[in-house]
């Protein structure tokens, strides 16, 4: 069994990315890709935007994400591995042996462009560096430009991404299962819900769990995936008279509902 690596240096995630641009891939695939590419920590190889992330920087909406990042799998260019919780990896795959070096182009004649099939490079197929497409040097520089734009932008998105869901479970009444409450959270938002109303439903359930017994106080998870933030406020509860109370108004004997009448 293989184990999937990203690419060790800037160097070579700049290759793929070249690569990438060259092929016959839609717009917005293209976009996404790159947006993906541009989040790899090279150090670690940690490789992991958030969907919400990815759709600020593609400018694709977030629905229209999973649909692209499926085709871009199909294609051979990425690898995504999933597990529940937490956010997904991405793996940039890259043939056994380097890529071609960007040609740089010194006439204006046009490039000729060697023909390959529309495919990425998949599992361990070597690419050899005859079959990689040849990049215009403009279309490097545009590539580059467009790719920093999208991590910038993605900046501030990502640290958004994580502070609402932070904040709405610093409001939850029970702190439990935090994996699992980030997970149905993100699918609750992917539904079709706002921030804003998770927030609100959950500042609501706070409200009404005060000073109940927390043993029946539901789960973050199970709250959300039950989507309770759409049900009604429940009545506020009548106040409970004291056993002092109840005595001393035993104690006066007054008469009760048309006992007087009959008087």
């Amino acid at each position: 069994m293989t184990t999937l690596t990203n690419p060790p240096t800037f160097i070579e995630r700049d290759r793929w990315i070249c690569a990438l641009l060259a092929a016959k891939l839609p717009h917005a695939s293209a976009r996404i890709a790159v947006a993906i590419a541009m989040h790899l920590n090279v150090k670690t190889g940690i490789c992991n935007p958030g969907s919400q992330t990815l759709a600020d920087a593609s400018r694709v909406s977030k629905r229209s994400i999973y649909r692209h990042v499926e085709l871009l799998e199909r294609a051979g260019w990425i690898e995504t591995e999933r597990t529940a919780g937490i956010l997904n990896q991405f793996y940039l795959l890259t043939s056994a042996k380097p890529m071609a070096p960007v040609a740089e182009q010194t006439s204006a004649k046009p490039m000729a462009r060697v023909p390959v099939p529309n495919s990425a490079p998949t599992g361990d197929t070597a690419l050899s560096p005859d079959q990689c497409h040849t990049v215009a040097p403009h279309k490097v520089r545009s590539a580059k430009r467009t790719a920093k734009s999208a991590y910038i932008r993605a900046r501030p998105a990502r640290e958004r991404e994580h502070s609402e869901f932070d904040r709405w479970y610093s409001t939850f009444p029970l702190h439990k299962a935090r994996a699992a409450a980030s997970k149905a959270y993100w699918k609750a938002v992917d539904r079709g819900a706002t921030p804003a109303e998770l927030l609100n439903g959950a500042m609501r359930y706070a409200a009404e769990r005060t000073g109940q017994d927390p043993k029946f106080t539901k789960h973050p998870a199970t709250w959300l995936n039950g989507e309770c933030w759409k049900d009604e406020p429940e009545p506020p509860a009548r106040p409970r008279m004291s056993a002092r109370d109840q005595s001393i108004l035993d104690g006066l004997n007054l008469p009760l509902d048309g006992e007087e009448d009959e008087r």
